[in-house]
């Protein structure tokens, strides 16, 4: 059962994920990118089925979901990309995200040092650093 989502969900996670963040995304790009998504989850496990010496990354079904949600998204930029842009009027601040509203970079610290931006690298740098030495890549 759940290798049948493997063919539905990509191209359906990927249009709505795409219709929320980028405005330019349209109902052309959207039904390609289903109906080819929806083939390529198809031929993928089809390529695991048939081919003895296939490549062992596409074997689990979750892979192929990755690989087939990152062709959809593709396949969906590409096809809205080369066909004209919807009206103003079909697409609004109400549909979409508009990063630009959202001011999510004003008010992280007037100065270095009370900067939430150099805090938050300083903090990734250290959790980094602590997998890397606790990973027993070094030892």
């Amino acid at each position: 059962m759940q290798e049948l989502y493997a063919f539905f969900a990509p191209p359906f996670a990927a249009v709505f994920l795409l219709g929320v963040l980028f405005k330019r995304i349209d109902a052309q790009g959207a039904s390609v990118a289903v109906v080819l998504g929806f083939l390529f989850g198809i031929l993928m496990k089809v390529y695991v089925q048939m081919v003895p010496n296939h490549i062992e990354i596409v074997e689990p079904f979750g892979n192929q979901a990755i690989f087939n949600w990152l062709f959809c998204v593709i396949v969906c930029v590409a096809v809205s990309l080369m066909t004209p842009p919807p009206r103003p009027e079909q697409v609004g601040d109400d549909l979409t995200v508009n990063w630009r509203r959202l001011n999510i970079f004003s008010g992280l610290g007037e100065r270095w040092y009370t900067s939430v931006v150099v805090w938050w690298g300083i903090f990734a740098a250290i959790v980094f650093t602590l997998i890397v030495i606790f990973s027993g890549l070094f030892s």
